[in-house]
């Protein structure tokens, strides 16, 4: 586990412990950290929340970035918005 830095991998593993994570307090970088945890070890409810959470934060400062990661991931939706 040495490229998750020890708070994203703490809330990866709060989640899979039942514990809820309210991405709208994070960062673009964490949410995208997370993103990366969860298709790694194929933990489709987070993963799906994640992209949800990219999805809404889509703007002109960030396309790019977040173009990157679509096809990086595979997401498709991010990649149509």
């Amino acid at each position: 586990m040495l490229d998750i830095e020890e708070d994203t991998f703490r809330k990866f593993l709060n989640f899979l412990y039942g514990v809820p994570i309210a991405l709208e307090g994070l960062d673009l970088e964490k949410v995208s950290e997370l993103l990366v945890v969860s298709d790694r070890y194929e933990v489709g409810t987070l993963t799906s929340l994640c992209k949800s959470e990219l999805l809404n934060r889509l703007g002109k400062t960030n396309v790019f970035t977040l173009l990157m990661m679509s096809d990086q991931f595979s997401l498709v939706s991010l990649k149509v918005s």
